[in-house]
């Protein structure tokens, strides 16, 4: 197809356009917490995905699937679960207190914990605004965390309350249960914290924001991330990618995933634009106007009454008239009433007055002024008025039309 000048100019117009938009429009910082080792967004995990076999000296297995489907472990493996809530099913969680009692450790960053697990772990979860402030640091933005037994303070990045960690009653009561705190923050509230269940352990930390690529870039954070893990073994570790935020609100479709890029978003939206223009303009230019058509005209009753008018104005008899009209209408009531139609009959007067409802007086009148018109040699328009109103009034009373 050749293209006009209009066209050419209007195809480069629309490439200098997305190149303005895509090299002028801001490039905005996403903030959501996804916790993927597949994203490099300020709150994904990439970065500790990528430097976690050296952390722990082990070899590191990702995962994709609910604890329930998880392979058998043989207890001595390490599950690394981070993420903003964490409630599994019963299913999930039995199989999860199995794998623990059997010895596996299971690293757990959360700022939300199931109250089921909570109960199996004999802990509480809260939140607080009570910070331990660094001088010269804005306590909105960061909070103080420093290991048990350690002089070192470790500045974290926040959006809020602060997550925390408390052993319950039971826990408190029984010893054998091992509660161990390992750091704290904010006047001395636990974040993080050991719980030792069979051969087992949890390791539950309640800011898992620490683990993301902001805080791991920012020195010396990766010392605290790298101490956070140290209390796992060295063995075979499972990097969960299952129990994640987002998990149910990935792209599935090509709509959805050039809408999640803005630079495709906007080229997506100025195609359209352009498309609209186009149509617009062009649809103006090239569409030829359609006449408008006129469906047919049924003319059939006034070709009728127009041949009826010639025919009495040209004869003036109105005897014959009226001898046609009653033919007319002993074929009416023959193709109706499916009956035959002799003229003077009184069985057939009957019969036809019992078929079609109507008083057998209204009928013997029709063939009464009949056979009067038809005896007489002539007839006048009177006569051949009231045999018609005879007529049409027995149309009217048995529901017949007569046109």
């Amino acid at each position: 197809m050749k293209l006009s000048k209009n066209n050419i100019f209007l195809i480069i117009g629309y490439i200098l356009i997305l190149v303005v938009i895509g090299y002028n429009s801001p490039k905005e910082i996403n903030w959501t917490p996804t916790y993927s080792m597949e994203h490099t967004v300020p709150y994904g995990c990439k970065v500790l995905y990528n430097q976690l076999g050296d952390i722990l000296g082990a070899d590191i297995e990702k995962s994709k699937n609910e604890l329930y489907n998880l392979e058998e472990l043989d207890g001595k493996s390490n599950l690394i679960y981070i993420t903003t809530s964490f409630a599994p099913d019963d299913n999930d969680i039995d199989r999860l207190m199995y794998e623990v009692r059997n010895g596996a450790t299971v690293f757990l960053a959360t700022e939300v914990i199931g109250q089921k697990l909570q109960d199996s772990l004999h802990m509480n979860t809260g939140f607080t605004n009570d910070y331990f402030g660094i001088p010269g640091v804005d306590s909105s933005q960061y909070f103080a965390a420093r290991y048990i037994g350690s002089n070192k303070t470790y500045k974290i990045k926040h959006p809020g309350s602060m997550p925390y960690i408390t052993p319950d009653s039971v826990a408190l009561q029984d010893t054998s249960l091992e509660y161990t705190p390992l750091c704290t923050a904010m006047s001395d509230r636990t974040i993080m914290a050991s719980i030792k269940i069979g051969e087992g352990k949890f390791i539950v930390q309640s800011f898992p924001r620490t683990f993301t690529n902001y805080n791991m870039l920012k020195k010396p954070n990766d010392e605290f991330v790298a101490g956070a893990l140290s209390f796992l073994p060295v063995q075979h570790t499972i990097w969960d990618e299952y129990y994640k935020p987002l998990r149910n609100e990935k792209a599935d479709t090509p709509l959805r995933y050039i809408l999640s890029a803005p630079a495709l978003k906007w080229a997506y939206y100025v195609s359209i634009a352009f498309l609209l223009l186009y149509i617009i303009f062009s649809s103006k230019r090239m569409q030829r106007i359609i006449p408008t058509m006129q469906p047919p005209v049924n003319q059939s009753l006034e070709f009728t009454r127009t041949v009826g008018s010639l025919y009495f104005n040209s004869t003036s008899d109105h005897r014959d008239i009226a001898m046609k009209k009653m033919v007319y209408f002993l074929e009416r009531i023959r193709l109706h009433y499916n009956m035959a139609t002799p003229y003077n009959d009184d069985e057939f007067q009957e019969k036809l007055a019992a078929k079609s409802g109507v008083a057998i007086e209204v009928i013997a009148d029709i063939f009464a002024q009949y056979n009067f018109i038809n005896k007489s040699i002539s007839s006048n328009e009177n006569q051949l008025q009231e045999l018609t109103k005879a007529i049409e009034n027995f149309y009217l009373i048995a529901n017949i039309s007569y046109k």
